[in-house]
């Protein structure tokens, strides 16, 4: 029986997987080239852990922050910063650092009808105090 049930998800996993690509065929002339073209249906975040941060220092929410998509195209540069934190500069990246406590912050990256959203959560210590 669980060796049915595994035939069956691995049948459908390659199901998935072959719809996932795309040929294309074209002839000019005599001549006929056929390529294959994965379909995007999926993108990836990287470097957006959540973290801590010391008071005040220069912190830019996007650096670092990469999208690509499993049809290995680099998304980056279409990422949308969401929140509702006034200590994030939606435009530029800036985090102002001297506002602490914890701010949470939405990637976005459209493509089509490709939509994919990552959460991310910054925590700004309190300032230390001097001694002395």
């Amino acid at each position: 029986m669980n060796k049915r049930i595994i035939l069956s998800a691995l049948l459908v996993m390659g199901l998935f997987a072959f719809a996932a690509c795309q040929t294309t065929t074209t002839t000019t002339g005599s001549t006929t080239t056929t390529s294959s073209a994965v379909v995007l249906n999926s993108i990836t975040f990287a470097g957006a852990a959540d973290i801590t941060l010391d008071n005040g220092v220069t912190f830019n929410v996007l650096t670092g922050v990469t999208a690509t998509g499993n049809d290995g195209v680099d998304y980056t540069s279409s990422i949308v910063i969401l929140t509702t934190s006034s200590a994030v500069n939606t435009t530029t990246g800036a985090l102002d650092t001297t506002k602490t406590g914890v701010h949470g912050i939405k990637y976005q990256v459209t493509v089509g009808t490709v939509v994919a959203e990552r959460w991310r959560y910054i925590t700004v210590n309190e300032p230390q105090a001097v001694e002395g």
